[in-house]
């Protein structure tokens, strides 16, 4: 039976702030301190090392690229290190197999963290590219980075074809990496999985699904209902950040699959919901956008329940 649940994706329940979670805080302020200088050490690391070669390189030339992917998943790795994720459990790693080195799939996953990107780096061992908004390219350094690992730009007031025709353009064309994309379509609390958008179910490819878990009983990196400045400083002061990935098997479109890539990505949903737990919503990403439940200021409304002693089990 599939499970689903009637809670809005953005409520943040799990992230209030105990009083045990508070002190953590001002006790643990040199660790943020020392993490975020190392971060900065790098993004030093990143301009000196991986922007040359961005400039000066041609464009889509093999080496390079090769070059920059292997120096990017280092930097992934210990971009989570820093953040406390020392340890990424992978269960069906088996199901990424030589299918994916012989014809190209789309890989999607659910998207509820800023780590969803790094963890997806260092999880799936063929290189790969991202699908993200416009927005992102104009990133100082990071956007010229992505750029150059041939990520697809999508411009999030498309809709249908508009899309599609980016992510098919990349699929079709040999010389581009295996793309990764959240058909979400947004980020949510990671409590359950919205309705797909079709962009990587309407092209008739294979896809290949797999699920990012954060299971924290203090503390959880999503996003939904939650001050990201506080958020960046909570998990700067997290000593380990729990997270798994459960993959599941390539899904090779059907006729009728094809012929209704919105059935096929609901298939796709229900067994991601499956695996994980994770019960299903009906809203979808621009609908969780648009329609807010709340006007409250969310850094008072999600984090401070100071009459609480110890988190929620």
């Amino acid at each position: 039976m599939v499970k689903t649940t009637t809670k809005h994706p953005a409520d943040q329940d799990e992230q209030h702030l105990c009083l045990l979670e508070a002190i953590k805080l001002v006790i643990l302020f040199p660790l943020a301190l020392i993490r975020f200088v190392l971060l900065f050490v790098l993004f030093v690391f990143v301009c000196v090392v991986i922007l040359p070669v961005i400039l000066l390189a041609p464009r889509n030339s093999k080496a390079p690229l090769r070059f920059v992917q292997y120096v990017w998943r280092c930097v992934s790795r210990i971009f989570l290190i820093l953040f406390g994720v020392y340890h990424i459990p992978t269960y069906g790693e088996k199901q990424f197999t030589s299918y994916a080195n012989n014809q190209k799939v789309v890989f999607v996953a659910n998207h509820s963290s800023y780590f969803d990107a790094w963890v997806s780096c260092v999880t799936i061992p063929i290189p790969t590219a991202g699908v993200s908004k416009i927005g992102v390219k104009k990133v100082p350094v990071l956007g010229a980075v992505l750029d150059f690992m041939q990520f697809c730009w999508i411009n999030h007031v498309q809709t249908g074809q508009g899309g599609s025709s980016v992510i098919l353009e990349h699929v079709k064309d040999p010389s581009k990496p295996h793309l990764i994309l959240a058909p979400e379509g947004t980020t949510t609390n990671g409590q359950s999985i919205l309705k797909f958008r079709t962009g990587a179910f309407v092209i008739g490819h294979p896809v290949q699904p797999y699920v990012l878990c954060y299971p924290s009983r203090f503390f959880a990196p999503m996003f939904g209902g939650v001050s990201r400045l506080f958020l960046f400083y909570r998990q700067l002061c997290s000593i380990y950040t729990p997270c798994h990935v459960i993959i599941l098997p390539v899904f090779i479109p059907t006729q009728s699959d094809i012929s209704d890539p919105s059935a096929f990505a609901e298939r796709v949903r229900i067994a991601m919901s499956d695996v994980s737990g994770k019960p299903l919503c009906d809203l979808t990403g621009v609908e969780l956008l648009t329609n807010q439940t709340s006007k409250v200021d969310p850094l008072i409304r999600y984090q401070f329940q100071w009459w609480s002693l110890f988190p929620k089990k």
